[in-house]
């Protein structure tokens, strides 16, 4: 009985721990200049130490220095120490030993006896939890030497994985080497052929020896190719394998699953929608490829990290080029073992972002370290946030330049103490205060960019669900807060900022109601996907918006979200959009009751059922949907009486209407979940 208990108790808490939401923090350090953070860990106290590089050491001499800083959870330095000479000098990786030491890999330079050269040596550092060096290697090569990744072994060494270009066979070789506990080398391995190679990333197997990833532009179909191989205890190339198309890949990183499957993240250009894409490999132990797919959109998308979750599936950090930016973003995806998208998380400021880095969290969730050119101290700073294991975060912060602080030269910006709300003191006031709020956000598209695509009362739809619940604020709501966007402003970006938008601003006590009214379309993988006013028939993937993204977007939120949605219009032209990609069988019923029984909370009401289409006239003003959801909070829906609409009653009502309308051409589809018979409607004065 004890043990049952206790897996009650274990499940309980790892569902509670998605629905509540963390201490998350946004931290960022830096000075006057570039400051980067490439790697960042937490400690066995809930610290953090985020390593990188720094332009705004004020002893630096205007050159890059190694930096290391500790921090605590508020984002207070408890230390920071700069490693370097009158050169650059930098870290590209940083891993936290089972003695609980910070293990650093990058590379430091240095000048020839006659200062008329500069060559770099590959440079691995040993802290202790105080941040002072316990040991360091440097790589002893006659010409440049970098290291990019390093990884704990079994016996307590550190593999290291790079670049090289002395005594190689080529003009540079990837570069794999192990030192044991204490820094000294034990063996290293040159591998490649006449022109460029190099690694990126490093990982110790399960089965010995590690796995180290780069990319090749010895061999391949390419200017480049991704390259990954399997090492030895000994240093012994086991195999090796070169992947990619005409035009350049690497392979920035790499995983190895509980189960000894190799998992490879990077880049391509030779395939994909866009300039570059991220590119996920996933591997048997013998170096053959399961499968491999691309994610990204019109601009530049890669993966710079991966990493096993706690929970069995698979994680990326990196950046992503939004359709209407030039400027990347901070992203974050999470698949499971086959590919399948589960969230997919980005920034939406418009200057540069980056995750080098992400790492697992000890109270759950994740560590991102990268760097953001966002509100900062100087061109860029180090930038360290957390993430919920659904992938919120907390959004940016005004920059506190915490890593220099007190510098002469720059006014530092300081932290603002928040606005306190004034709390009403009149019985009336107190009533409307404890109300929940009221989050809409209205999408509606009768004009696409491609006009053959066109409807006509979409838009209003939209326009119109919006202001009728608007109605409500006071009444069964303390305030509503509405953001419409219609044909034009609906493009896939802005849609997907909104949806950040009710992410942040909502509580467990609100109401979220989100209503769609478009063009709706099934992939040839039974996905189903809303039309943006910018999307391209040829790439759903990359330009519309598909309906996990809207769910994923808000399921951080504990409160009830209510969608409707109101997809697959047949338009004037009877164009049939659902067979895009020739999808005969696909049932749209099945992909919305999976979403909607994936969290409780959250409903989804659809126009349509199955293979229907939804449809609209003039004489009605409207869609056939949207008109009987006005009839119905209108009052034809209280079946009661008691002049309070519920989402059972707004449901039954809708579903009757719509058919009666249409002539049983069009039955609106709600799965039956957890969502609860709420009010979400008074006709009371």
């Amino acid at each position: 009985m004890k043990s049952i208990r206790k897996l009650l108790f274990l499940l309980l808490a790892g569902s509670l721990s998605g629905l509540f939401a963390q201490n998350l923090v946004n931290i960022k350090l830096g000075g006057e200049q570039r400051d980067v953070a490439r790697g960042a860990v937490q400690t066995p106290l809930g610290d953090y130490v985020v390593a990188g590089y720094s332009f705004s050491n004020p002893n630096g001499g205007g050159k890059a220095d190694i930096v290391v800083t500790r921090v605590d959870k508020n984002g207070k330095k408890v230390w920071e120490n700069y490693f370097g000479g009158r050169n650059h000098d930098m870290a590209s990786d940083i891993i936290m030993a089972k003695d609980g030491k910070f293990v650093i890999a990058g590379f430091t330079s240095e000048s020839s006896s006659d200062n008329k050269t500069v060559s770099t040596k590959g440079w691995i550092i040993c802290l202790n939890p105080k941040g002072q060096i316990e040991w360091q290697y440097t790589s002893y090569g006659d010409k440049a030497e970098r290291v990019n990744s390093v990884a704990q072994a079994a016996d307590g060494g550190f593999y290291f994985s790079g670049l090289t270009q002395s005594r190689t066979k080529g003009k540079e070789d990837m570069w794999v080497g192990k030192l044991d506990q204490t820094g000294k080398l034990r063996w290293e391995k040159r591998f490649g052929g006449a022109l460029e190679d190099k690694g990126n990333g490093v990982s110790a197997s399960k089965y010995g020896g590690c796995i180290a990833v780069g990319s090749t532009k010895s061999e391949g179909a390419g200017e480049s190719d991704m390259m990954v191989a399997r090492i030895g205890e000994d240093g012994t190339m086991l195999w090796y394998k070169v992947m990619g198309g005409i035009d350049k890949d690497e392979a920035m990183s790499v995983a190895e699953t509980p189960d000894g499957k190799i998992v490879v993240s990077g880049w391509t250009n030779s395939k994909g929608f866009g300039k570059s894409d991220a590119e996920l490999i996933f591997m048997n132990k013998d170096g053959s490829v399961v499968w491999d797919k691309t994610f990204g959109k019109a601009g530049n998308d890669a993966f710079s990290s991966v990493i096993n979750t706690p929970d069995g599936n698979l994680i990326m950090s990196g950046y992503t080029t939004p359709l209407s930016a030039s400027e990347s973003n901070l992203w974050v995806v999470k698949t499971d073992h086959k590919g399948n998208v589960f969230w997919d998380k980005s920034s939406s400021s418009d200057k540069e972002e980056f995750a080098y880095s992400i790492q697992p969290l000890r109270e759950g969730g994740y560590l991102l370290s990268g760097f953001t050119n966002n509100e900062t101290a100087g061109e860029s700073d180090m930038w360290l946030i957390t993430m919920s294991n659904l992938g919120v975060y907390k959004a940016n912060v005004p920059s506190i330049d915490i890593a220099h602080n007190n510098k002469p030269g720059k006014p530092q910006t300081q932290p603002q103490p928040p606005k306190k709300e004034n709390k009403p003191t009149k019985p009336s006031e107190m009533e409307n205060w404890m109300k929940p709020n009221l989050y809409i956000l209205a999408v509606g598209v009768s004009e696409y960019s491609d006009s053959k695509y066109n409807l006509t009362f979409a838009h209003t739809d939209a326009d119109s669900v919006a202001d009728m619940f608007a109605t409500m604020k006071g009444k069964l709501f303390n305030k509503v807060e509405v953001k419409k966007l219609l044909n034009k402003d609906a493009t896939l970006v802005n849609i997907k900022t909104a949806i950040t938008w009710l992410e942040e601003q909502t509580t467990q006590k609100d109401l979220i109601v989100m209503f769609f009214s478009s063009h709706g379309a099934l992939d040839n993988k039974g996905n189903l996907y809303i039309l943006p006013y910018d999307f391209n028939a040829i790439s759903l993937f990359a330009t519309a918006l598909n309906i996990k993204d809207i769910t994923n977007g808000i399921n951080g939120t504990p409160c009830k979200k209510m969608i409707f949605m109101d997809a697959c219009h047949s338009g004037e032209a009877g164009l049939d959009l659902l067979e895009f990609a020739s999808v005969k069988d696909a049932s749209m019923d099945g992909i919305v009751k999976e979403i909607a029984e994936a969290e409780p909370g959250i409903t989804i009401m659809t126009s349509s059922t199955g293979k229907e289409y939804s449809y609209e006239k003039n004489s009605w003003g409207h869609g056939a949907f949207t008109k009987a959801i006005l009839e119905g909070l209108n009052g034809k829906a209280d079946f009661n009486k008691d002049k309070v609409i519920y989402f059972t009653e707004l449901n039954l009502y809708v579903a009757d209407r719509v058919k009666e309308l249409t002539g049983g051409k069009q039955h609106p589809y709600t799965p039956i979940n957890l969502f609860g018979n709420i009010p979400i409607f008074t006709l009371k004065p």
